[in-house]
């Protein structure tokens, strides 16, 4: 008991006079409860001079130093999601007669079985050709006979022969309501081109390869399977991680280890100043683009000794394809868990340096982070940030005090913690109510005297050596 009695002395005297860097003081709302839960929003400037793990994080009652039962936790709420639900089912009751080069024109029904039938928010359309362009017009009826515009005019088309790009999706943003369904397709042939290559060689040098292509145009009749609805259903969702803009910076000259590493490829570095991030918005001037890169974030260790490293966190392709009424990218990099850096660098591969060098990034999201902690009416309380590199330290959470607690009000710091990266020099606040020397020369005495006791008793009971 002693022995526990001086690991516990010793490690609260070694609390009181860790050397924490930096302090904010904490305004707390008032409360009528006797025991109030608080929210501490971690700024910009606390992320600065933290660890990765935000480790050296505490609250501490002002007066006294005394720690306080805190949790650290990324911020969420709950939020409304719409996502798409499959339409019932649409069959094909009419193919209205055309002649060539008149509209062609097609009826679907779906059965009312009991009540109101669902809003219809788009429409997929189900057709086995490829290479055409079609204009449709979209009306919707009640009764098969009265028939309402709900899309005057909506293109699809395909091009997959030449590129991998299809369109055959139509949304409805009024929603169709109706049992009956109309599509007017504008034309009942789609004509597309077909290639044929004669390539002609010659041995005499001077003359250089004639290639002669042959192109025939093609009239083929406009095919449909079907068609494919959906709706729209609405969802609350618990615990979502909203994700926020952070301010980054772009580094003009990479780092010299990329320099040796990649040597032909190009860089864009960015200093995010070890604010959490999970999501790159990226942007290009080329309507065309497909690009390979890999993402590098700057590591470095906690007590900040040795040089630091790149780790390679997230690799992938840039795609970006706009085409007349066409548009269709992948232009975003996001990867989980959060992380925390002072550097990135975002490198992309050899063969597309051309490409790279028109990608900008547009803007940088990650998480937020809190502090949630106990309080009493009265109470003053610090934000202590910044352990010395030498030291090392544990977290102070206690989730099963703070879950006791229900209420929760937001509890905004006084300034942000930039104004107030003032160096806390702790010798003066080390209290004299209580003398800490004083209590560790006496747990020190106890735990001799008790060894000393234990050791005097064991001898007790050793048996005396027998002469012979």
């Amino acid at each position: 008991m002693a022995l526990l009695f001086v690991m516990h002395l010793t490690h609260t005297a070694w609390s009181a006079v860790v050397n924490y860097q930096y302090s904010a003081p904490i305004t707390l709302p008032e409360t009528s409860q006797p025991e109030e839960l608080a929210q501490v929003l971690l700024t910009p400037e606390i992320f600065r001079v933290t660890r990765d793990d935000l480790s050296d994080l505490r609250i501490v009652r002002r007066d006294n130093q005394h720690p306080i039962p805190f949790l650290v936790e990324c911020v969420t709420h709950e939020q409304e999601e719409v996502r798409r639900a499959p339409d019932k089912p649409w069959t094909m009751t009419t193919q209205l007669p055309v002649q060539d080069g008149q509209p062609l024109s097609f009826v679907f029904e779906r059965s009312r079985e009991r009540g109101m039938l669902p809003m219809t928010m788009g429409l997929n359309i189900d057709t086995p050709l490829t290479q055409f362009e079609q204009d449709v017009k979209v009306e919707a009826s009640e009764d098969g006979k009265n028939w309402k515009t709900v899309v005057s005019q909506v293109r699809i088309f395909d091009y997959s022969p030449f590129a991998n790009v299809r369109v055959t999706e139509i949304p409805v943003a009024s929603g169709i309501r109706e049992q009956y369904l109309r599509l007017t397709f504008a034309h009942a042939y789609v004509q597309r081109l077909s290639q044929s290559t004669q390539v002609r060689t010659t041995t005499t040098v001077a003359t250089p390869e004639q290639v002669e292509r042959t192109y025939t145009e093609e009239k083929i009749p406009f095919r449909l399977n079907g068609i494919k609805g959906w709706t729209a259903e609405k969802h609350w969702v618990r615990d979502v991680r909203p994700i926020v803009s952070r301010d980054i910076e772009i580094v003009d000259t990479p780092p010299p280890t990329f320099a040796k590493r990649f040597p032909e490829r190009h860089a864009l570095v960015f200093a995010a100043h070890r604010m959490p991030l999970e999501y790159l918005q990226l942007d290009s001037t080329a309507r065309i683009i497909t690009v390979g890169y890999e993402l590098y974030a700057e590591r470095s260790y906690a007590d900040g000794s040795g040089e630091p490293w790149w780790e390679r966190i997230k690799t992938g392709t840039l795609e970006r394809t706009m085409f007349r009424d066409y548009r269709y990218e992948n232009m975003t990099i996001a990867w989980s868990p959060p992380t925390r850096a002072s550097r990135y660098a975002l490198v992309f591969y050899k063969d597309a340096n051309t490409d790279a060098k028109t990608i900008s990034i547009k803007e940088a999201k990650g998480p937020d982070y809190r502090i949630v902690f106990p309080y009493n009416q009265g109470e003053q309380v610090e934000l202590w940030a910044g352990l010395p590199l030498a030291t090392r330290s544990s977290l102070g959470y206690y989730p099963e005090q703070i879950q006791m607690l229900r209420r929760t009000v937001t509890t905004p710091v006084t300034g942000t913690l930039g104004d107030l990266i003032t160096y806390v020099d702790y010798t003066p606040k080390v209290k004299t109510s209580v003398n800490t020397t004083l209590l560790l020369s006496i747990a020190i005495i106890l735990a001799v005297a008790a060894l000393g006791f234990t050791v005097f008793k064991a001898m007790q009971r050793m048996p005396e050596e027998v002469e012979n």
